[in-house]
């Protein structure tokens, strides 16, 4: 049961004294009103599993992709930001978001983040990380971004808090890293990539990673991990 309290939902108060300790209050009550983006979380914008809920994209597909950690440095702004990187390097955008929306806005759109689910985390820890993804990606939607939501999930039993409050017939991205390691992996991505395709009927599907054979190539298009890239080239 979720119970909500004015003081986590409302960021802002009126302290009424002025001086060194009206601001160490203040400082006091923005932190208890904005632990865990719980500020963010909207109860009335949330599908099943209460996951915040994404509208669908339809428009320009990318043609070239930034990463996140990069993106201040980045000359070409008419690319999407992606987060197909370690978790940590994104992890400022969680305890930020505000602080970011002006940076991502100045690009042509974001696919969302990329939290990781892995078969081996607790099932609580998975779901959290997916429950991160879907927060982000309804701050950036709701900012004007053109955003297209990257699409996860972990062992079966993840399906339903996975792709519950996801458009049908929208532009989604999907990623493949890190799943060549063992033959369990691959079946893994396998399995959730035709319950996605099922479930949400994609107009068109962001691909990052590998090429993997079976999948819908026919509305994909693909972009290849950056990092391999240039492992694979000596550098």
């Amino acid at each position: 049961m979720l119970i909500f309290s004015s003081t986590i939902l409302s960021p802002e108060r009126d302290v009424q004294k002025t001086g060194p300790m009206a601001r160490e209050m203040s400082r006091h009550y923005y932190k208890k009103a904005t632990i865990e983006n719980l500020h963010l979380f909207n109860p009335n914008a949330v599908g099943p599993c209460d996951m915040p809920t994404i509208e669908p994209y339809n428009g320009k597909l990318p043609q070239s992709l930034v990463p996140f950690h990069q993106a201040r440095r980045a000359v070409n702004h008419q690319a999407f930001v992606h987060f197909y990187i370690d978790d940590y390097f994104f992890e400022c955008m969680w305890n930020n978001p505000m602080r970011y929306l002006p940076l991502l806005s100045s690009f042509e759109g974001v696919i969302g983040t990329d939290y990781s689910q892995l078969g081996n985390m607790p099932a609580p820890l998975r779901q959290w990380n997916c429950f991160r993804n879907r927060l982000l990606g309804q701050v950036i939607q709701d900012y004007g971004i053109n955003y297209i939501h990257n699409v996860t999930w972990s062992l079966p039993d993840s399906y339903d808090y996975s792709f519950s409050g996801l458009p049908k017939g929208s532009v989604i991205a999907i990623n493949c890293n890190g799943i060549a390691g063992t033959d369990f992996s691959k079946y893994l991505w396998y399995k959730g990539y035709e319950e996605a395709l099922k479930r949400l009927e994609p107009s068109a599907i962001v691909r990052y990673g590998t090429k993997m054979s079976g999948e819908n190539e026919a509305i994909s298009v693909y972009f290849q991990n950056e990092r391999l890239n240039l492992l694979r080239n000596g550098r």
